[in-house]
């Protein structure tokens, strides 16, 4: 009769645990979309600086500017590096102040 007892506790104890920690993520989910979606609606402007992309065979003089992320697309832009850097300049792009 005690090992019933027990395995029915069990059972128990487990089914709570299992839907609480689901409980728990479905909420953090929840949180984080409505977190995006406030995010996308937001209207604030972003501040943005002109970079360049780093081009060792052009032709142009050796300056000091602000190189682009590498991973600068025209569907993304990054931080801006803290410093400038010395070098042909190629593309121009922009990266985020």
């Amino acid at each position: 009769m005690k090992k019933i007892i027990f395995s029915f506790l069990s059972i128990i104890v487990i089914a709570l645990s299992s839907w609480f920690i689901s409980h728990r993520i479905h909420l953090k989910q929840v949180d984080l979309l409505s977190a995006n979606i406030e995010a996308l609606t937001d209207d604030e402007a972003v501040a943005v600086k002109v970079c360049y992309i780093n081009n060792p065979f052009s032709s142009s003089p050796f300056e000091i500017f602000l190189r682009c992320d590498d991973r600068t697309t025209d569907e993304m832009i990054y931080k801006c590096p803290d410093t400038q850097e010395m070098g042909r300049k190629g593309v121009s792009s922009h990266c985020i102040k």
